[in-house]
């Protein structure tokens, strides 16, 4: 567990926000399992939560729409200790409740990995 928040404060301490000035960037919106309704949104967490998810992290975000806004978001980071499984659950002010990616157990940590995935080297 030490590892794995040690981790997430480094790969996330090394973000930077897609909207520095002058970025530019070509986003597509791509469909996530969202909840339309404060129903919906209390079961999908119920479902989470009976899965044996736990609260790991938190952090503020931006959430885009298809009109090139943006708007800020509720991040979560759910985890698994029984599976070390992650889960992200992005839940709006409004209560609109989104799981972003989740069910995953093949976590790295390895930087050169992580950058050779990405093809690092060739972003400019």
């Amino acid at each position: 567990m030490k590892r794995l928040l040690t981790a997430l404060t480094l790969i996330l301490g090394s973000c930077h926000p897609v909207y520095a000035e002058g970025a530019q960037a070509y986003l597509y919106n791509k469909p996530v399992l969202c909840a339309n309704t404060e129903q919906e949104a209390t079961d999908m967490m119920q479902q989470i939560k009976s899965d044996g998810m736990k609260p790991l992290m938190y952090w503020r975000g931006n959430s885009f729409n298809g009109d090139n806004t943006k708007f800020l978001s509720n991040f979560f980071l759910m985890y698994d200790p029984d599976d070390e499984q992650l889960t992200v659950v992005e839940q709006q002010a409004s209560g609109f409740t989104c799981i972003v990616t989740g069910g995953t157990g093949d976590v790295n940590f390895n930087y050169q990995e992580i950058e050779s995935m990405l093809m690092w080297w060739d972003i400019p």
